[in-house]
C-alpha cells in the first residue's frame, strides 16, 4: 500500500522531502557515518509526510545506492 502510494505521489513526495532536507545535505560526510545520518533524517520525514497524509503504516528502513553531492 505505501509503495503505491509513494510511486502515485512521488512529486509531492520529492518536493516534501527537498525543503526538509535541503539544510541537511550540504552539513554531513560522504562516509559511512554521514550516510547513515541521511538515511535517518529520511526514514524519519517521509514517516512525517505518510503520518499528515493519513497513511497507515511507516518506512522501517532506507537504503542508500549513492550520493551525488555538489
Amino acid at each position: 500500500m505505501i509503495i503505491l502510494y509513494i510511486k502515485n505521489f512521488q512529486y509531492e513526495i520529492r518536493d516534501f522531502m527537498y525543503t526538509h532536507l535541503a539544510p541537511v545535505i550540504p552539513n554531513f560526510p560522504l562516509e559511512l557515518e554521514g550516510r547513515n545520518i541521511l538515511k535517518t533524517k529520511i526514514r524519519d520525514e517521509l514517516n512525517v509526510f505518510l503520518k499528515e497524509k493519513g497513511i497507515e503504516g511507516e518506512i522501517e528502513e532506507v537504503f542508500i545506492r549513492n550520493v551525488v553531492a555538489s
